[in-house]
């Protein structure tokens, strides 16, 4: 009796039986675990941070409007010319001058053409140097001015030779869910800040409407990095959402990291957690199923061992039978899957107003 009694089999049950029903209840919805702590630290989560271009935002972004600075060239010619360095690029913004009908004028092919980190794009066209990015590293000053709108949009410059070309305004749409996921997460206790390589003046503009206190533009992938490294070392505990190539450092660095299907192949390969569906509302479904998991755990851990607790001494001074201490482990087993069972039914959409 005392064997079959003290038999673990309740206490080995009590925390996958609960990361099982949460992680086919979570993939229900969209979210996939990639790794298995991501459900245990979810609920830990004091800061998060998130880029902006690609996740706060679409994956969509279009050429809102484009002003011709030098006379020499056509508006199809220098959308041509952006398109042509964007090409095979899996940034957001690229896909805004990808998706232009207008940019079908013919030019010559573009030779050396790469990407500059914290920059843009850089090649060499008819001798000289063409580059696509912010105002600093394409030497376009008007890219500098803010955008006479109130909507908020990116601005990137065009240069060849030195000589400024032309300046592109790309607008992007606030992905669905975002502001509500946000709203959540800083309702259940949670900072939310905003990390992001674009131009402070847009990352500002993007705050702002979404009621954000914490928001830095004009980051390199190191800067966000060091600034992940100096919360940790304060004792916060981190997660990162982000979805594009610059992000992967800070997505490894993070205590908690998330992505996106359509993300770029290595900060999906980083993640723990993967969205398969474009709307962030998922991201408090998961806050909450985590905290839900955890506290299921912690309630079957404690009944395996308050059973234990009796049943081993009543076995041992003969008040149980080899058929009752059976019957007890079995009824035990049973009970601590039924409670994790609660996890994976169906639940109610989480508000997020």
């Amino acid at each position: 009796a005392v064997l079959v009694v003290s038999c673990p089999c309740a206490l080995s049950l009590a925390v996958p039986a609960a990361l099982a029903a949460s992680t086919a209840q979570l993939s229900r919805h969209g979210v996939l675990l990639a790794r298995g702590h991501a459900l245990d630290r979810v609920p830990k989560v004091d800061l998060w941070l998130f880029d902006k271009t690609g996740t706060l935002t679409t994956a969509e972004p279009v050429v809102a409007q484009v002003r011709v600075l030098d006379p020499a060239f056509s508006r199809a010619q220098v959308l041509a010319l952006a398109r042509a360095l964007e090409q095979g690029v899996e940034h957001p913004l690229a896909r805004a001058f990808l998706a232009e009908e207008q940019a079908d004028a013919r030019i010559e092919p573009l030779h050396d053409l790469h990407a500059v980190a914290h920059g843009g794009m850089q090649a060499q066209w008819q001798g000289q140097t063409l580059r696509l990015g912010h105002a600093d590293f394409a030497g376009v000053a008007e890219a500098a001015a803010p955008p006479d709108t109130a909507i908020p949009l990116t601005r990137l410059g065009l240069s060849l030779g030195g000589r400024a070309l032309a300046v592109f305004d790309i607008a992007e749409t606030l992905r669905p869910g975002a502001r509500e996921a946000l709203q959540a997460l800083r309702q259940g206790g949670a900072e939310v800040a905003v990390l992001s390589g674009d131009a402070p003046r847009t990352v500002a503009a993007w705050a702002a409407q979404l009621g954000l206190e914490h928001a830095e533009g004009g980051l390199s992938p190191e800067d966000k990095l060091a600034r992940v490294r100096r919360w940790r070392a304060q004792g916060r505990v981190v997660a990162m959402v982000g979805d594009g190539v610059n992000d992967a450092p800070v997505l490894a660095a993070a205590d908690l990291s998330v992505s996106f299907a359509g993300a770029a192949p290595i900060a999906r390969a980083g993640a723990d957690v993967i969205l398969h569906h474009p709307d962030m509302c998922a991201l408090p479904r998961l806050v909450a199923t985590g905290r839900r998991t955890v506290g299921v755990m912690r309630q079957n851990l404690i009944w395996a061992v308050v059973y234990n607790l009796i049943a081993i001494p009543l076995a041992v001074a003969g008040f149980i039978t080899p058929v009752w201490a059976a019957v007890g482990m079995s009824s035990s087993s049973l009970l601590v899957v039924l409670n994790a069972a609660r996890l994976a039914r169906r639940e109610r959409p989480v508000k997020t107003t």
